[in-house]
């Protein structure tokens, strides 16, 4: 018997995958085996699963299960197995031609691997920011730092990297209309952006890769762009494999591909610089959280003059949140500082203006009081 060109999954894996797949388990009387089985149109389709690799015939048994699962879902063995394994993460991989030898210049391989990053912690910090504005940067933070870079794989040049997500609680596997984790949503908006430029930049797909709520917004525009400038090739393979326990928003799948044509670069450029053309008025008032305290080193340092007193202020501005940098008089950082320490909002008058990519107020008045 030829030997299987797949990785053999582990069978708790196995198992765990084709409940999340729809399959029903029962007993046998054999205590180390499962019978789980699924209706596939006309037919009843049945394999029996080892709960160890210790138990009978469980390698040809597990093959036999990924190559039944091949067939249904219509791919090979190797992806079904890599799908098993990948349970708990969402999977993005990328695909470049390989210019010499099954490899890329390095520039390159740095290039993607910073602007993946980038990317990533961008759609996590829009993602957070819906929900957690006074955290989403430390959040995102977190969030990247939690991702993996898996092995890179055959065929042409290529870039793994994995998305936490973990498992779905049993208890929840039936209730599909359960809420997922923050982690898939931030691999949604991703997706959704992609799909939105791997066709046509239309009318109607420029809508939805720019929505605040579900799309690009310009930092991750801006990183987007920045890739396929950097990867020196006419087109960039995205290619997704989520988890199956959690099941994808309805106008997305499990297993996604896009082929994004370099050349579309400059319009993605110019789309984040429009995004970024927010109109501010010559003279505002702005709300929100402090983010962050100027002095890195001793931010609870409120009597020095000579020091920078800069607080960044995520400001709720429509339907989205914007960092806006603000100097502030001794007596208003102090404000500023407590805000941080409590937090709780602030109110700052001043003049916008911008500075490189983001705002900055130069005069301002806290309209905020804290008692000491």
């Amino acid at each position: 018997m030829s030997e299987p060109t797949f990785t053999m999954p582990q069978p708790g894996l196995l198992r765990r995958y084709l409940r999340a797949r729809g399959w029903r388990a029962s007993k046998l009387r054999i205590p180390s085996l499962e019978l789980y089985s699924k209706d596939e149109g006309s037919s009843h389709i049945e394999v029996v699963v080892p709960e160890t690799t210790a138990a009978p015939q469980a390698e040809r048994r597990i093959r036999h299960a990924v190559e039944t699962l091949a067939i249904i879902e219509d791919r090979s063995a190797i992806d079904v197995s890599a799908a098993i394994a990948g349970l708990g993460f969402d999977a993005l991989r990328e695909r470049l031609p390989a210019d010499f030898r099954n490899t890329i210049l390095l520039p390159v391989a740095e290039t993607v691997v910073t602007r993946n990053r980038r990317l990533l912690h961008a759609a996590a910090q829009a993602e957070f920011a819906k929900t957690e504005v006074n955290r989403s940067r430390s959040a995102a933070d977190l969030f990247v730092e939690r991702c993996r870079f898996g092995h890179t794989f055959k065929g042409s040049f290529g870039f793994s990297i994995h998305s936490p997500i973990g498992p779905r609680p049993a208890e929840m596997i039936a209730d599909q209309e359960a809420d997922p984790p923050a982690e898939r949503l931030i691999v949604q908006r991703v997706m959704r952006g992609l799909a939105s430029i791997s066709d046509t930049l239309s009318s109607k797909r420029l809508a939805v890769l720019s929505d605040p709520s579900v799309g690009f917004d310009a930092d991750m525009l801006d990183n987007l762009a920045g890739l396929l400038e950097g990867v020196r090739s006419e087109a960039l393979t995205f290619e997704f494999e989520l988890s199956a326990e959690w099941p994808p928003d309805v106008d997305l799948d499990l297993h996604s591909t896009f082929v994004v044509a370099t050349s579309i670069a400059p319009t993605v450029r110019e789309l984040a610089a429009k995004l970024r053309e927010t109109v501010l008025p010559s003279a505002s008032v702005i709300r929100g959280f402090v983010t962050k305290l100027a002095n890195a080193d001793n931010p609870a340092d409120l009597e020095n003059q000579k020091g920078s007193r800069e607080v960044t202020i995520a400001w709720e501005a429509t339907d989205h949140m914007l960092p806006v940098r603000v100097l502030l008089s001794p007596a208003d950082y102090r404000v500023a500082w407590r805000a941080h320490g409590l937090h709780v909002p602030v109110e700052v008058e001043g003049e916008i203006e911008r500075a490189g990519r983001g705002f900055i107020i130069r005069r301002s008045k806290m309209l905020t009081s804290i008692p000491e």
